[in-house]
């Protein structure tokens, strides 16, 4: 098993090169394009076309209410499903080299990190939930009371959940880092629940900066890219976002070990 030492990560002060983690993520993706780029391909294809066949049957069926909630669901279980898998797959990757779609669930407890990916996304809900009363209240709320808001206007209520669309984004982004690696904690190291949650909450809040940083460098550059290739170069970017977050996990793990 390698460590985070054999890639010199780590300055003379012991802090993580942002840029040299982020790059590793695209060099694994390319250099085992067999398991990420291939995999990535079949996911997106596979999404597409869910996609098409659930809006093919909404507009042949007419159906918008609880049929349409429930098949909308779909690709979300999938993703739910898919996500502990390619964490285990991620962190095989650095540790071992060359994973390959056989080593899918070895030496990672699916079972755990589902159960606390689930909690996680509950709590995260919950959350946003909280975020978007607060934000209603406080500013939603006086704004659209007053006598400059037009609330006949169509495009009035579009605005006023643009803007509390932008509050919780921004308060999820600023969050995100104390809770970024509670479920690669579950998955790598066998822990509980409430272990994971604690440990990863101390993570990151002792690593806040570095992880803040990675995740709005990466975020910055996705959103160029696809952009600019109209979305297909998500096809690479998605994998190379786990590739570097399992590095950056095992780069934080080690400092921790100090």
């Amino acid at each position: 098993m390698r460590s985070v030492s054999d890639f010199e990560n780590l300055n003379s002060d012991n802090n993580i090169d942002l840029m040299n983690t982020i790059s590793y993520g695209f060099r694994k993706t390319f250099d085992n394009a067999k398991l990420w780029i291939i995999g990535s391909i079949i996911l997106f294809f596979g999404y597409a076309i869910l996609s098409g066949v659930v809006n093919y049957t909404t507009a042949s069926t007419g159906e918008v209410n609880g049929y349409y909630t429930t098949i909308q669901l779909i690709p979300f279980l999938i993703t739910f499903f898919l996500t502990p898998i390619i964490i285990g797959l991620a962190l095989y990757e650095f540790d071992n080299d060359n994973a390959k779609f056989s080593d899918i669930n070895k030496n990672i407890d699916y079972v755990n990190c589902l159960k606390f990916s689930g909690i996680l996304y509950v709590v995260g809900l919950a959350i946003i939930g909280i975020i978007s009363m607060i934000s209603s209240y406080t500013f939603l709320a006086p704004l659209s009371s007053s006598d400059t808001v037009n609330l006949n206007d169509n495009s009035t209520p579009l605005i006023l959940f643009g803007v509390l669309f932008v509050v919780v984004l921004l308060v999820s982004f600023f969050v995100s880092p104390f809770f970024m690696f509670t479920t690669w904690l579950a998955a790598d190291k066998k822990t509980t629940v409430k272990e994971s949650f604690v440990q990863g909450f101390e993570i990151g809040k002792k690593h806040y900066t570095t992880i803040l940083l990675w995740s709005l460098t990466l975020t910055i550059l996705s959103i160029m890219v696809s952009i600019i290739t109209l979305g297909l170069a998500m096809i690479i970017i998605m994998p190379a976002l786990y590739l570097s977050e399992a590095f950056l996990y095992r780069q934080i793990l080690e400092l921790e070990s100090e």
